[in-house]
């Protein structure tokens, strides 16, 4: 058992759970797998346990740049893979999950910079991806995100070069900025009714061809930063921006707004 802080404020409150704490292994060059203790395991010490019962946490950072670490399998019983929790486990190349995953949150920069990861299929129990979950894994060439995700956070695939298709199911209802900008081989992209919003540079510099928006998206989004090119320091990204080898766009019928720069430099 560890204290995980939840809350916020001056006054934080700490819930008791089941896992592996803050950094329990972090930077560690010799683990190259991980197993996990079965249920059986905790009975041995508490004949009453019900895993069921409790929430498994793997901590933050808990096994950042663990080098060696290959490969992992996530029993069904892990609820939460938390904030970094295995960013930059450089060799690190296949990730699964046992049938029934209990897992519901990928927290920000849990995989992040993972670069030799080769796919993901995120089970059907994730309700979040967290931001930057997935930056600059960029060996990473097959993504499933199945329904149960609501939730993708911003540059959560960002920079992943290998990917070629992706498909978004329709229960995410936001794509959020910079969500899949960098990704130089993603020329397929699936949108499914539900789908509301598309935020500033989510698909930035993608080669796409072909875009159907969802009749379900009311808007397309610009991303606004600060930053002096030279005239001015206002700068807005569009959603698609860059995407050179787009030819088709199909917008749906219910589309309310179309930001400025959403199509920019598709030439």
């Amino acid at each position: 058992y560890f204290e995980k802080e939840i809350g916020e404020g001056e006054d934080p409150q700490y819930l008791r759970v089941v896992g592996i704490g803050l950094s329990a292994f972090s930077n560690s060059s010799s683990i190259g797998a991980l197993v996990f203790p079965t249920e059986a395991n905790y009975r041995e010490r508490d004949a009453d346990f019900d895993m069921s019962t409790h929430s498994f946490v793997i901590g933050d950072y808990a096994f950042s740049d663990c080098v060696a670490l290959k490969a992992i399998n996530l029993p069904a019983y892990v609820t939460e893979i938390g904030e970094g929790a295995f960013v930059k486990c450089s060799t690190l190349q296949t990730v699964t999950f046992d049938e029934g995953s209990r897992l519901a949150e990928i927290k920000a920069n849990a995989f992040c910079d993972c670069i030799a990861l080769t796919a993901i299929d995120v089970p059907a129990s994730v309700q979040s991806i967290g931001n930057n979950a997935f930056f600059e894994c960029v060996a990473l060439e097959s993504v499933i995100i199945n329904e149960g995700t609501t939730l993708v956070g911003s540059n959560a695939f960002q920079n992943c070069v290998e990917l070629t298709a992706i498909e978004i199911p329709g229960n995410v209802k936001t794509i959020d900025i910079y969500c899949f900008t960098g990704c130089k081989r993603l020329e397929t992209v699936t949108f499914n009714e539900g789908l509301q919003t598309i935020k500033g540079g989510a698909f930035a510099g993608c080669p796409i061809t072909y875009v159907t928006i969802p009749n379900s998206v009311a808007t397309v989004e610009e991303y606004y930063y600060e930053r002096w090119n030279g005239n001015n320091y206002d700068n807005y990204v569009g959603a698609f921006e860059d995407c050179t080898q787009l030819k088709t766009v199909i917008i749906g019928n219910r589309l309310e707004n179309i930001a400025r720069e959403t199509f920019r430099n598709c030439t």
